[in-house]
């Protein structure tokens, strides 16, 4: 009797394991199913971009270069800034909202019939001129060969008539011609760093000397919004000011949403005829333009960011005092996704 209330005893605790053992197995598959379906939801909010390897990489005297692309754009990446983002089906059209704004310059000249961009990269505002206005003079500085060859090889850029290219420091190249402007593009500048000797008073003035009197500067700042990138805007439209007085400015947000929520592009407009930008005169301008496929669809909704505060007092930069670490400003990366960004390191 004893012995079988022992087995009995056996039974029940073996019953009892394993009633536990499946119960924590049922538990962890529970667990897992649920984990699962909460991490293919979080996904499905939060997708991961997984790039491929890069199709082009070079390390050339000024920066790393790298071409990159998805199944809809290519992109161009210095060091750690999108430099260009092109369509691949349509690789003429502007994408990003900066380079559409930078195009309302156009609209502040009556006719212009010479132009010079300072800043190649990928080549697009250079493609998009020579469709959109083909009797366009137009000279392109760029300091890095490497540059121009990947805008030719990887982005669709070619010379096109009217077109001359100058690899060179777009300093020198002010101070070794005599040629004057309608329209002068400044896009040199990234986010984590700008080149100092293209921010000063003194290289604004060389700008200016080869400005015709109803000439027009466009200058893309990136920032990514947090307090040096405001010390460092501050200290470039100080410094702009003390050359040209009047300016305009324009806070324009990328495409996409980032980890910095002030991060923008800002457009500056300096010139004689940036006056015009406050009157109906030249948004009806933009419109017409608009209406001749001459300015991109996008402009007369990115006037919208037009800045009304006026600007704080910022540090004036000469050649002699250019401090290194206020023109570096702040942020990371400049200009990509930000499922990219873990990428470019790679």
């Amino acid at each position: 009797m004893r012995l079988v209330a022992v087995l009995g005893g056996i039974q029940v605790l073996l019953g009892l394991a394993w009633w536990w053992r499946a119960a924590a197995i049922r538990a962890r598959t529970a667990a897992l199913v649920v984990g699962g379906l909460g991490l293919m939801g979080w996904l499905a909010l939060h997708p991961v971009l997984v790039l491929p390897a890069p199709i082009y990489q070079e390390d050339s005297p000024y920066q790393q270069i790298r071409v990159r692309e998805d199944d809809l754009l290519r992109y161009l990446i210095l060091d750690r800034t999108f430099h260009a983002i092109m369509w691949r089906v349509e690789p003429v059209e502007l994408f990003l909202p900066y380079s559409q704004m930078m195009m309302a310059a156009l609209a502040l000249h009556p006719e212009p019939k010479r132009a010079l961009i300072l800043g190649h990269g990928g080549g697009s505002l250079a493609k998009w001129l020579a469709r959109r206005w083909p009797d366009l003079e137009l000279d392109l500085v760029e300091v890095d060969p490497s540059v121009v060859r990947a805008a030719e090889q990887y982005f669709g850029y070619s010379e096109a008539t009217g077109h001359r290219m100058h690899v060179r420091d777009a300093r020198v190249f002010l101070r070794t011609t005599d040629a004057r402007y309608d329209v002068i593009w400044l896009d040199v500048f990234a986010r984590h760093l700008i080149p100092f000797h293209l921010t000063t008073q003194e290289f604004f003035a060389e700008v200016r000397s080869h400005l015709n009197p109803d000439g027009v500067l466009a200058v893309n700042l990136s920032s990514s919004g947090d307090g040096p990138a405001r010390q460092r805007a501050n200290a470039v439209v100080a410094t702009l000011r003390t050359v040209f007085p009047l300016i305009e400015s324009f806070g324009v947000k990328g495409p996409w949403q980032t980890p910095q929520p002030d991060a923008e592009n800002l457009i500056f407009f300096a010139g004689a005829p940036v006056m015009k930008i406050r009157q109906p005169e030249f948004t009806a301008r933009v419109a017409e333009l608009v209406a001749q496929r001459r300015m991109p669809v996008e402009v007369p909704g990115l006037l919208a960011a037009r800045r009304e505060r006026d600007w704080p007092q910022g540090v004036v930069l000469t050649d002699d005092y250019a401090p290194f670490d206020l023109l570096m400003g702040g942020g990371t990366t400049d200009g990509g996704p930000p499922a990219m960004a873990p990428s470019l390191n790679q």
